[in-house]
């Protein structure tokens, strides 16, 4: 499917959702793609870049903005 500007992304980890977000711009290809790393701090290749909403973005944790707001 696709994601386009307006799109609600959900935010999975270990089996539950963790936050959500409002898609801003087009999912964009990386040219070459970017070596980086993940949260947990292992090497990664990032192919794609998205970009939220920075006021959309919403997590389930302590001392943020509730996901049932």
């Amino acid at each position: 499917g696709r994601v386009v500007p307006g799109s609600l992304v959900l935010f999975r980890k270990a089996g539950s959702i963790v936050g959500e977000a409002i898609v801003q711009e087009p999912i964009r290809k990386l040219e070459p793609p970017e070596d980086d790393q993940t949260e947990d701090g292992k090497p990664n290749k990032y192919y794609h870049e998205i970009v939220f909403d920075p006021e959309s973005i919403r997590h389930s944790g302590v001392g943020s903005r509730s996901l049932l707001e």
